[in-house]
């Protein structure tokens, strides 16, 4: 397979970080705060969703006596604070990244999440000064599925979206980059193994496995 790569855009949570079951157990603790609980099953409907989407979803559902924009500034300074203690990179992903870097590749990210917390939790981790540019939810008009967090993270790296991988791991953001006009890749959320990967052009089992294929297609 022979194609032209400039740039690589990752999904953020739960591709770069194990962050599902943090972002659960966070979620349940806060809503039991004010006498309610969450379940597994209704948290997974919330994976690749904007924070927006969540927190209204979330306050409705559970008839939370709290404000959306409340709950979110509540949820958000929490799970930041838990992730920037407990997070760790997945395995394989600072190779890569160093590989790309080694190949003079720009790298991005691109999230559902707000952009401060991905921000933090890459500093916590010493890959920040590794990535290009993070663009969060909050700085386009539609998150994932839509395309713009996706066609402003190539805006940002100045390269077209032809020309760049998008790594993602649900259905949503394999949307997004697909509408972007990119290749993506995706390295599927256990949580959503149910759900339907085929629109994205690869399906890998890690990213180590990801890492090797895409040696083979940059290679001269």
């Amino acid at each position: 397979m022979h194609m032209q790569v400039k740039a690589v855009i990752f999904d953020f949570d739960g591709l770069m970080v194990e962050s599902e079951g943090i972002a659960y157990r966070v979620w349940r603790q806060v809503v039991a705060e004010y006498g309610s609980e969450m379940s597994a099953e209704f948290y997974r409907k919330f994976i690749g969703t904007t924070p927006e989407e969540t927190v209204v979803e979330i306050c409705e559902s559970l008839g939370l006596p709290i404000s959306p924009q409340e709950l979110q500034q509540r949820y958000w300074d929490q799970r930041t604070e838990t992730m920037c203690v407990e997070a760790r990179a997945v395995d394989g992903l600072v190779a890569l990244i160093d590989d790309l870097r080694q190949r003079r590749l720009p790298v991005g990210v691109a999230s559902n999440s707000p952009t401060s917390y991905v921000e933090r939790v890459l500093e916590a981790l010493q890959l920040r000064k590794k990535i290009l540019t993070v663009i969060g939810s909050d700085q386009v008009k539609q998150g994932k599925p839509a395309p713009d967090v996706y066609l402003a993270t190539a805006e940002a790296l100045t390269v077209d979206p032809s020309d760049i991988v998008a790594i993602e791991d649900s259905p949503t953001g394999i949307r997004s980059a697909i509408r972007a006009g990119m290749t993506c890749y995706t390295i599927p959320n256990r949580q959503l193994a149910d759900e339907d990967f085929s629109q994205a052009h690869q399906i890998f089992r890690s990213m180590s496995a990801l890492h090797a294929h895409l040696r083979i297609v940059l290679k001269d």
